[in-house]
């Protein structure tokens, strides 16, 4: 007589759509803000008389703080998962780009 020795698997979950929206839009939100200071580049240069080198720097210093703080923000929640803390991030970043008009 023969046994069955297959290993016993778990369903796999069902996909939480309403929460894979909302990264969505605030994925959406964080690069469109991103792209609003690139598009303010002109203006910060003419109202606050910079350089572009002032402004390639400004440019450089977002970039790479988005490239080296992604990856450490990623770890991080992936460790430990905190879904309300996006739209305050996105919250934060409004913040900034309105105070910065």
């Amino acid at each position: 007589m023969a046994t069955s020795t297959a290993p016993l698997t778990k369903p796999a979950a069902a996909t939480v759509f309403p929460i894979l929206f909302a990264i969505s839009i605030v994925h959406l939100l964080n690069d469109s803000m991103q792209s609003t200071v690139s598009a303010l580049f002109p203006i910060l240069r003419d109202s606050l008389d910079l350089s572009y080198k002032q402004i390639g720097l400004i440019a450089f210093a977002m970039n790479m703080t988005a490239s080296l703080l992604q990856p450490a923000v990623g770890y991080a929640a992936d460790l430990k998962p905190r879904p309300y803390i996006l739209p305050i991030g996105v919250c934060f970043t409004l913040v900034g780009i309105v105070s910065l008009a």
